[in-house]
C-alpha cells in the first residue's frame, strides 16, 4: 500500500466563530491538559501560538509533525509523516482527534458544521514524474522534455437520490484530486517524485450540530467508518497505485 506523508481532517462551519477571540486561552488549557492522558502524550504539542488578534490558536509540534489550527471558520488537525521511520494509523489519527475534539468542544462549542474533510498526501519516486505523469493520464504524445506537470479536479456526488448537487446548499460528497510532479510542493519540494493528493469531504445540509460523527462509537454514520471504508480504501490506496504502475486512468 501507499504511504501518507501527510493527512488533515478540517471543519468548518457556515457561520464566523467570532467568540474565539476570547476564549483562546482556556481552549489551549483545555488541550494542554488532555495530553496528560492518552492517546495523547506531554509532548503532542510544545508549542502554543495566538496570532490575528486571537483570532486564530495554533498547537504545534514541528518534530511530530502535530498541528493543531482553530481559526474563526474552523478547526484542523494535521500530521506530516515526510520524516522517515513515521507512519500514519487510520485508528491512531482518529482516537488522536477525538481527545482533542473532546478537549475542544466545551469550551468553544462549535455548531451549524457545513463540511468535514479528511485529505491525504501521496509521493512516489519517479527518474523523470512530468513525463510519467503525461503518459499515464493523459491522451498527448510522449514529449521529449516534460516539467512542472500539474492537474486538479473534483467529483461531487448526492449522499441520496437526485441530480447534480448544488455546492452551496445541498447535502453531498466533494472528492478533490491533485497529481503534481513534487518539484513545485509548496511545503515539500523534492525532485524525482510526484504526488497523488485525494480530499474527501462532506458536505452537511441542514448543518451538522452536537458531536462530530465518530466521536461517538455509536454513531450511525461515523467518520471512523467513513474513513475506513469510503476514503482509504477506494481514493487514498486505488488511485495513487494506478498512477505508479503506469496504468492509464
Amino acid at each position: 500500500m501507499p504511504k501518507m506523508m501527510k493527512v488533515v481532517l478540517g471543519i468548518r462551519t457556515i457561520n464566523r466563530m467570532m467568540r474565539l477571540t476570547s476564549l483562546t486561552g482556556l481552549i489551549a488549557d483545555s488541550v494542554i491538559a488532555a495530553c496528560q492522558s492518552a492517546p495523547l502524550d506531554e509532548t503532542f504539542f510544545t508549542h502554543v501560538v495566538r496570532v490575528q488578534d486571537d483570532s486564530t490558536l495554533r498547537l504545534i509540534n514541528d518534530s511530530r509533525g502535530n498541528l493543531l489550527s482553530i481559526d474563526i471558520e474552523g478547526i484542523i488537525f494535521s500530521q506530516n509523516f515526510y520524516e522517515e521511520g513515521r507512519h500514519f494509523s487510520c485508528d491512531t489519527f482518529l482516537h488522536e482527534f477525538h481527545a482533542i475534539w473532546d478537549a475542544v468542544q466545551p469550551v468553544l462549542k462549535v455548531r451549524d458544521i457545513r463540511r468535514i474533510g479528511f485529505y491525504a498526501e501521496h509521493r512516489f519516486e519517479r527518474a523523470h514524474p512530468s513525463a510519467h505523469l503525461l503518459e499515464a493520464i493523459t491522451r498527448f504524445p510522449k514529449r521529449p522534455i516534460v516539467d512542472k506537470f500539474s492537474m486538479q479536479f473534483e467529483v461531487r456526488r448526492p449522499t441520496g437520490k437526485g441530480g447534480l448537487p448544488d455546492p452551496v446548499k445541498d447535502d453531498f460528497y466533494n472528492y478533490i484530486t491533485s497529481i503534481y510532479d513534487s518539484s513545485i510542493d509548496s511545503e515539500h519540494p523534492e525532485v524525482g517524485f510526484f504526488n497523488a493528493n485525494l480530499d474527501v469531504q462532506r458536505y452537511y445540509s441542514p448543518a451538522l450540530n452536537g458531536d462530530v460523527p465518530g466521536s461517538e462509537p455509536s454513531s450511525s454514520e461515523s467518520l471512523d467508518s467513513r474513513c475506513r471504508q469510503r476514503f482509504i480504501m477506494r481514493y487514498a490506496y486505488v488511485l495513487p497505485m494506478h498512477l505508479n504502475h503506469r496504468r492509464t486512468l
